[in-house]
C-alpha cells in the first residue's frame, strides 16, 4: 500500500498532540511529524467518524460506529497520559483503521 496524498485509499496520521474542539465529543489531532496535515475524530454528529485534512483540501472521511469512536479516543487519551503518543492508520477503501502506540513507529513517518 502507498501513503496517501489525499488521493489514495490509506493513510497514517502520527498523533503527537490532540485537542478539543469547540463542540463536545470532537477531538482535533496533530502531529509534529506531519505539520501541514490535521485529523479530526467527530464522536457526537449522527455521521461519527475520522477525517484527514490535506493542505490541499483533498480530505478523506471514514465513517466508524461509536465505539469505535469512543475506543479512539479513550486510547489515544489513555496513551497520553502516560507520556506516549499515538499512531492512527487508515484504509479508505477497505473501510477500516488501525491504532498503534508510538507517532514513531507510523508506516512510513520518519522520525525529526
Amino acid at each position: 500500500m502507498s501513503l496517501a496524498t489525499g488521493l489514495n485509499a490509506y493513510d497514517t496520521f502520527p498523533i503527537t498532540r490532540f485537542t478539543p474542539s469547540e463542540r463536545d465529543g470532537v477531538i482535533n489531532f496533530y502531529s509534529s511529524y506531519r505539520p501541514q496535515m490535521t485529523a479530526t475524530l467527530d464522536c457526537s454528529s449522527f455521521l461519527m467518524g475520522v477525517t484527514y485534512y490535506y493542505p490541499k483540501g483533498q480530505n478523506q472521511f471514514l465513517h466508524l460506529f461509536e465505539d469505535e469512536c469512543h475506543e479512539i479516543f479513550e486510547t489515544v487519551d489513555y496513551w497520553f497520559s502516560y507520556s506516549e503518543t499515538a499512531c492512527l492508520v487508515v484504509d479508505f477503501d477497505q473501510k477500516n483503521w488501525n491504532l498503534i502506540k508510538g507517532a514513531d513507529r507510523c508506516p512510513n513517518i520518519q522520525p525529526r
